[in-house]
């Protein structure tokens, strides 16, 4: 509740952290309640495992969040005489170097990997069916979030076809890079900034809203569509199994918001082998290496350990496993004692977001590039395992700084009289 009253606001990424944390704390929970048990981890379950599970993972994530609100909200001499700006400004350059950029490293990624690296025609990772793509598909991410970004700025505002054709664009190579997860959370970013620029009503909030739940609806089912496009009757019919089963089993059968199960498997590794006191936290300066490779050379990070341990070769295989977000890593490691970095982490992420705010909303800076550092920062307060993300998004914001440093002026800051 403190999260939406926080996220209705001062609409910011706190906007998908909702929806999450309803997704993860209660959507799954009460499907497991009804189901009696857990469907992807059904090996591994135990109801007491998974309420201890439940149970840290509701402590790590207030401690997390009340750090950021508490440091995000915090009033100041300076921010009672900020105004902000009219309108988020996106420039033309920007909007045409990104569609550019995207469309060059998307390319390079179809003509190394061919077809084969389509999710339709492969059942295990990118990594694993074309190694040489992840040096390739990572920038072709970068310019995929600003470009979503700024197509949901556009349409918030008005310029409606060329932000809807930016969008329509950004969704389909979402989809072919198999990544409509980044595409939601830079939409729903770019929305939340054109709501702070102007109060309004809940009413208003809704009406502004709801031409992107659509979007974003097209986003989240647009893989089952291309799936029934494109298999065979046998899909059809597991399609009509799919519907017969109860909701519960559907919820609970998807990895989307598995959170509280990987909690359960991290209590249940803490018990059984104890506490890594920081080598798997270390390893993670080795991510940008395939894990088959850490595993070779014994610098296991955090994902790799758990998966080793509770999904086997499957994961080493296909590449394919559990997400272990930050507050797991820190817990298989320091146990309750993680709770201590996590509290300054989501100081962190304050700071950040304030940052952010400062550069953006009041300083009227465009956001296609000050958006790739706090999504640096973002990226690393939600997971280890995601270090090699947070360093690209923060280079490519670097060079674009250098790029821009000699003929960039900010705006001067405006004041309330």
């Amino acid at each position: 509740m403190i999260l939406l009253i926080s996220a209705y606001r001062r609409p910011s990424i706190l906007v998908f952290a909702v929806i999450s944390a309803f997704v993860v704390f209660l959507v799954r929970p009460f499907a497991v309640l009804a189901n009696g048990s857990t469907i992807i981890t059904e090996s591994f379950y135990s109801d007491i495992n998974y309420e201890l599970g439940l149970l840290v993972a509701t402590a790590f994530h207030i401690i997390f969040y009340g750090a950021l609100m508490l440091f995000y909200h915090k009033k100041t001499k300076s921010s009672n005489n900020q105004q902000k700006v009219k309108l988020i400004e996106v420039s033309k350059g920007s909007i045409l170097l990104t569609v550019i950029m995207c469309m060059l490293f998307l390319a390079g990624f179809l003509f190394i990997g061919g077809t084969d690296v389509l999710f339709v025609n492969r059942s295990a990772s990118v990594s694993v069916v074309a190694p040489s793509v992840r040096y390739i598909y990572p920038f072709a991410m970068v310019f995929l979030c600003i470009g979503a970004m700024q197509g949901a700025i556009l349409f918030s505002q008005n310029r409606k076809v060329l932000g809807a054709t930016l969008l329509l664009f950004y969704l389909v190579a979402s989809v072919i890079l198999a990544q409509r997860g980044f595409f939601i959370i830079f939409v729903v970013l770019g929305v939340a900034m054109c709501l702070r620029t102007n109060k309004a009503s809940f009413k208003s909030y809704f009406k502004r809203l709801l031409p992107f739940i659509f979007i974003l609806l097209a986003a989240a089912f647009s893989k089952d569509i291309i799936v029934n496009l494109f298999t065979s009757d046998f899909a059809s019919e597991q399609s009509v199994s799919y519907v017969d089963e109860p909701l519960s089993e559907r919820i609970l059968s998807s990895p989307d918001g598995d959170t509280t199960e990987v909690w359960m498997l991290a209590t249940k590794f803490v018990s059984e082998n104890g506490h890594l006191f920081g080598d798997s936290i270390v390893n993670n300066i080795f991510n940008i290496f395939p894990h088959n490779q850490r595993r070779e050379w014994g610098v296991m990070n955090g994902s790799d350990v758990l998966n080793n341990e509770y999904t086997g070769e499957g994961y080493w295989d296909l590449g394919f496993g559990f997400n272990v977000q930050l507050p797991i890593e820190l817990y298989i490691n320091f146990g309750l004692f993680g709770l201590i970095p996590m509290f300054f982490f989501g100081i962190i992420l304050g700071a950040a977001m304030r940052l952010f705010d400062t550069r953006v909303i009041f300083l009227g800076r465009d956001p296609s590039w000050e958006v790739l550092r706090f999504y640096a920062i973002y990226t690393i307060c939600q997971s280890l395992a995601g270090l090699q993300w947070s360093l690209l998004f923060y280079a490519v914001y670097f060079i674009s700084r250098l790029r821009l440093r000699g003929n960039y002026t900010s705006k001067p800051m405006v004041t309330s009289s």
